[in-house]
């Protein structure tokens, strides 16, 4: 027992000995990454293929609702022309329609497929936006850290309290 509390003891004053080497820095990272042109530049991009992917699907969905509406003109006749139609007839009606609904229902799969596809392509293509952007601010803060003499960066926004004299966001914007 008086080992382990010797170890624990010996352990304890090493990392007090340790930590009073670093020397500490803040960066307002969200800052940072808000005023970086290429954040601005990115999130036009984004926005744009955004843009384009909805008015393909709002394309699909505006002929989906016209083939419904085919659809139910289709059974409106079917109906108010029952009495008229010899069998055969009706019967070649019926297939017409069960076809239009088969091909409704398909097409309501397929939009919904694209959609899916269509978001998920694009928030993977924003995560690697947003990775490459943070990995182009975080090369340029280990630098600015380094040249500066301090070993360790916190996020400003993490930190409960600082002076801001070790504030490295103004001089890592300018260098951006």
């Amino acid at each position: 027992m008086r080992k382990i509390i010797t170890v624990l003891a010996l352990a304890f004053v090493f990392n007090v000995c340790n930590a009073a080497e670093q020397v500490i820095a803040t960066v307002d990272f969200k800052k940072v990454y808000g005023e970086y042109w290429r954040t601005e530049q990115a999130d036009k991009k984004l926005k744009a293929k955004e843009d384009q992917a909805k008015k393909k699907i709002k394309k699909h969905l505006d002929a989906q609702k016209e083939l419904g509406g085919i659809i139910q003109n289709m059974m409106q006749v079917l109906i108010r022309d029952d009495l008229k139609l010899s069998a055969v007839e009706k019967g070649r009606r019926q297939r017409q329609l069960a076809d239009k609904k088969k091909e409704y229902n398909e097409n309501a799969g397929a939009i919904r497929d694209f959609k899916n596809a269509t978001m998920k392509s694009l928030e993977m293509e924003m995560r690697k936006e947003i990775d490459s952007i943070q990995g182009e601010i975080k090369v340029v803060v280990a630098a600015k850290a380094k040249k500066l003499g301090f070993t360790l960066v916190l996020d400003k926004n993490t930190v409960i309290f600082t002076d801001d004299s070790a504030d490295l966001t103004k001089g890592v914007l300018e260098q951006l």
